[in-house]
């Protein structure tokens, strides 16, 4: 054989071994490609590049994990405060009615101090301002623990506000001043549209109120900019006390007569929640 052919017959050889190399290593060698081939599980292709992984659900921690463990009925070992609201004890002990003729849907009953000084505080509108007193009345008074989680926990807005977003809008149960029976959302019966909106401010009752309510003992929780840090209600009123009447039971005003004004209720541990009404359903403008 001419040398030619020999060399011919080598080169042959040899490319004949490295292609059969080729076949046998090929597939380690894509395992140990940077982009792994698309899958089922992973369907991306090189000119997108690889997906992250989708991470697992963040767990809840702080206030939210509070206010989650709140909703699922367990009350116990509360913080003093949430989400800058704080902690307040039920106050169905010692309810009286409201004052004839002021509830408007769910104002029902109060505690006995803050009776006679929303009559009083009733009678004097009826001599300065006969039309705002026969406007003014209760949208919302005391509210047990069952109805307060009503309005946080099972409102269709939880789920796209979370539970601190919820929390500006609606006190969650155990922290709402309505449980303690000495809280009104006032409303106007002349514009029912402004009630438990920030419209109310500029209604004749939410402007008397304003002007007029700390007369009587009620103080405004939320005003704007509120070290709360939840959204301004100009209806929400709280009886911080220093003003008691006497209540002639020929008024109709269901109240009770009392020596002296006691301090606002300090905030304490909840106490188990009393029977109430059903849980409502959220209104356009949700009450704290």
């Amino acid at each position: 054989m001419r040398r030619g052919a020999k060399i011919m017959f080598v080169l042959a050889t040899i490319l004949l071994v490295l292609a059969a190399a080729y076949v046998i290593l090929r597939p380690n060698m894509c395992e140990a490609d940077d982009v792994a081939a698309p899958t089922a599980d992973r369907p991306e292709t090189a000119l997108t590049g690889p997906v992250a992984p989708a991470s697992p659900r963040t767990p809840l921690t702080g206030d939210a994990a509070i206010a989650a463990k709140i909703c699922a009925g367990d009350m116990a070992d509360l913080p003093a405060s949430l989400f800058g609201h704080q902690k307040f004890a039920d106050g169905s002990a010692g309810l009286v009615a409201a004052p004839a003729g002021f509830n408007m849907s769910n104002c029902p009953a109060m505690q006995g101090d803050m009776a006679s000084g929303l009559a009083a505080m009733l009678r004097a509108a009826r001599a300065e301002a006969p039309a705002v007193a026969g406007a003014m009345g209760g949208v919302s008074c005391y509210r047990g623990i069952s109805y307060q989680r009503g309005l946080y926990c099972r409102s269709p807005n939880l789920a796209a506000r979370g539970y601190a977003g919820q929390a500006y809008w609606v006190a969650p149960p155990g922290y709402s001043e309505h449980a303690t029976g000495r809280a009104i959302d006032f409303g106007d019966r002349s514009r029912t549209d402004c009630n438990v909106s920030p419209c109310f401010a500029a209604t004749s009752v939410g402007r008397w109120l304003a002007a007029n309510a700390a007369r009587f003992g009620f103080r405004l929780s939320f005003p704007k900019d509120n070290a709360a840090g939840v959204a301004h209600e100009p209806w929400h009123y709280y009886y911080v006390g220093g003003y008691v009447a006497s209540v002639p039971a020929s008024v109709g005003d269901a109240a009770n007569d009392a020596a002296s004004a006691p301090s606002p209720p300090a905030p304490d541990v909840i106490a188990p929640a009393v029977p109430d009404t059903a849980a409502p359903t959220e209104t356009a403008a949700p009450q704290i």
